[in-house]
Parts: C-alpha cells; sequence; structure tokens
C-alpha cells in the first residue's frame, strides 16, 4: 500500500511541475507577442503617471491608472501614492469665458505684431490646494522620484489635479435635448 501512494504522490508533484512549468512558458510566450503587437513599446524608466482617484486614506491617495498590460494581474493597475510635506498639489481650474476671451484677443494682437509669436494662454488657471482638497473620482497627473513602471507604491512629488472634462459646457442643444 505505501508503494501505490508513494507512486501516486509522484505522479501528482510531476504533474504539478509539469503544469507549472508550460503555464510559465505559455504566459512568457504570451507577453512576447503582446510586445510585439504594441504600437509604442512602454518606457522602461518613467516618473510620471496618471489615473483617476479612487480613494484616500490618511497620506495615501489610491490611483487607478491605464490598464497597460492585460497578462498581469488586476491589481496592478492600482498604485499608492504617499504624500510628504513637500508634496506640491495644484488643481487646474478652467477661467471663464470672458477672461480667456480677453487673452486671447491680446495674443492675436501681439501674434500680428511680432515675428516670433507669443505663448498662447491656457484656458486654465493653476491654484495650490492641499490633500483634504483632493476627492475620488477626481483625474491626477503625478510626478515622482522613483521609477513608476511596475510599481505599486510610490511617493509623490507632485500631483496635478483635474476635473476640467466634467465642469466643461455640455455643447449645443438639439431638439431633443441632447449634445450634438
Amino acid at each position: 500500500m505505501p508503494k501505490i501512494l508513494t507512486v501516486i504522490l509522484i505522479a501528482v508533484i510531476a504533474g504539478g511541475a509539469g503544469w507549472w512549468a508550460g503555464y510559465s512558458q505559455a504566459l512568457g510566450f504570451a507577453k512576447e507577442r503582446l510586445a510585439g503587437y504594441q504600437v509604442v513599446p512602454l518606457p522602461p524608466d518613467s516618473k510620471n503617471l496618471t489615473g483617476t482617484i479612487e480613494r484616500i486614506d490618511g497620506g495615501m491617495i489610491y490611483v487607478r491608472t491605464l490598464f497597460v498590460n492585460p497578462l498581469e494581474k488586476d491589481g496592478a493597475n492600482m498604485v499608492a501614492l504617499a504624500t510628504t510635506a513637500s508634496t506640491t498639489i495644484e488643481k487646474f481650474v478652467l477661467k471663464d469665458s470672458k477672461s480667456f476671451e480677453t487673452e486671447m484677443t491680446a495674443f492675436a494682437k501681439a501674434a500680428q505684431k511680432n515675428a516670433v509669436a507669443p505663448v498662447p494662454p491656457e484656458p486654465f488657471t493653476r491654484q495650490a490646494i492641499l490633500l483634504s482638497d483632493l476627492k475620488p473620482g477626481e483625474s491626477v497627473s503625478v510626478t515622482t522620484a522613483e521609477n513608476v513602471v511596475g510599481a505599486a507604491r510610490l511617493t509623490a512629488t507632485s500631483i496635478s489635479a483635474t476635473s476640467l472634462i466634467a465642469s466643461l459646457p455640455a455643447g449645443p442643444q438639439t431638439s431633443t435635448g441632447s449634445a450634438q
């Protein structure tokens, strides 16, 4: 009887090892093939990431980034960002249309007078804000001193938040009441 158990145990171990080796090899081939289809390959080193705030817990901000590699685990696109006293946080706020129009008129006049084109005005202002002003659902762009590629936890040096898309006007209304 012990001889049969030994044979069964060896068969189970060999089967498990074979399955693991085959799985690892197939995943490696799939990753290589997927990398061949990418239009723009991932940089090996980057200090910036963008995403949407999922939650804020104390001094930690949890950001869901764009899902880059569908072969990685689902949690690979959630990044925990620690903030420090030196982390700068700003928010882009859309300018009112009258002040932006005034700036654009001045820009157009300056462009006609100068041989070198001036810098056009931005349609938003940057306001320094506190960590407590950030809200889940806001889009953020984060700069770190560390490589963000594949990282699950980082320390933010600067955070720029925006909800400009949500604050833009809906556009012209049709007779059915929806934007064109």
